[in-house]
């Protein structure tokens, strides 16, 4: 049987070999997008912008760490996350006085916290003075709570001397701190020079008659005042 031409001609083409689409996706991708160049390199990064409170914490927050490391006690991230709100709760946190003053420092240049409360941190003599010192330069603080801390009759005076010259001081709350009747002069004191003072607390403190007399008076005069 003779062969033809093309059938010949059929025999002898090769093959071509037949390539998946996704071989061919793949073909494509490298030859079209690998160029070895860069196309951002010429676009400018974008300026990373920071808040001015986002700076204010972070500064804030290395300071508080740094004066924790000199008075040889541990950073809270209770007290970091409250330095930029406006009330700043800290009961109960373990303070002592040593953490207490390591606070004090970095919040007499705070002007962000109105309220601020450290009671029931077993708060003595030195934390006093910290707390005394820093109140003397902070002009924001309106609520201070001291409650359930081991004040004592000089860290009561210290405070009190402090709180006498704040006009912007509205409301003190001293309970259970070891006020006595010496104590309780200072507070006297305060509060006959202070007119901006609303509200007091000085509950569950040892008061004898004539000091609670005397309190009763003073109150009476708050309220009376316009």
């Amino acid at each position: 049987m003779a062969t033809t031409r093309t059938d010949s001609k059929k025999k002898n083409e090769k093959k071509m070999p037949t390539q998946s689409s996704s071989a061919v996706h793949r073909r494509l991708v490298k030859d079209f997008t690998f160029t070895g160049y860069d196309i951002m390199k010429d676009v400018p990064p974008k300026p990373r912008v920071e808040s001015e409170e986002k700076r204010k914490e972070a500064e804030t927050t290395a300071a508080y760490r740094i004066h924790c490391s000199k008075a040889n006690t541990y950073p809270l991230r209770r007290v970091e996350s409250q330095f930029m709100s406006k009330v700043m709760r800290l009961r109960g946190q373990g303070l002592a006085d040593a953490g207490t003053r390591a606070l004090a420092v970095v919040m007499a240049k705070n002007n962000t916290v109105e309220e601020f409360d450290v009671s029931d941190n077993n708060v003595h003599l030195k934390g006093s003075k910290a707390l005394a010192a820093m109140l003397d330069t902070n002009d924001t603080i309106t609520d201070v709570n001291l409650s359930d801390n081991q004040l004592g009759s000089v860290g009561i005076e210290e405070v009190c001397s402090s709180l006498a010259s704040r006009s912007k001081t509205k409301s003190v709350k001293m309970s259970n701190v070891l006020m006595c009747d010496a104590a309780f002069n200072h507070i006297a004191n305060l509060l006959e020079v202070n007119s901006s003072i609303r509200e007091i607390d000085l509950s569950r403190n040892t008061l004898g008659d004539t000091s609670a007399v005397a309190l009763g008076r003073i109150l009476g005069e708050m309220h009376e005042e316009p």
